[in-house]
């Protein structure tokens, strides 16, 4: 009883960030395809490690990972990403991973002109 209620106490102790992490598939890559509307846009991966998330393109445009929130719900992992880049504006991710799969929604408010809506899907990259 001790053992376990010392248990309890150390996780209390853990720090969100902590817990957030050990939700983020760490380590997998997943093939994805965008479309605008049912039209397909792109492709892309998407890197989930170190409790951030990474997509290909980024560099080239200049994005950078602020923020991922996730949540386990039913055996699978819903997640939030804010991406920003200074001269591509905002990149917005919501999306679930369920097991060897991921499908979401991604918006693109860009500085100029209109957002762009995407729905995206794929699976994991078999090393």
């Amino acid at each position: 009883m001790k053992t376990f209620l010392l248990c309890l106490f150390f996780i209390a102790l853990l720090p969100e960030s902590s817990l957030c992490q050990s939700l983020i598939p760490d380590g997998k890559t997943f093939a994805i395809t965008l479309f605008i509307k049912s039209e397909r846009d792109s492709r892309d991966t998407l890197l989930f490690k170190n409790n951030s998330m990474q997509f290909a393109t980024a560099k080239k445009y200049g994005f950078v990972t602020e923020n991922i929130k996730t949540k386990e719900k039913n055996g699978s992992v819903n997640f939030t990403v804010v991406c920003k880049s200074k001269k591509n504006g905002d990149m917005i991710w919501d999306g679930k991973v369920m097991n060897d799969s991921i499908a979401g929604t991604l918006i693109w408010d860009r500085m100029l002109e209109n957002p762009v809506n995407y729905t995206f899907t794929g699976n994991v990259v078999k090393e």
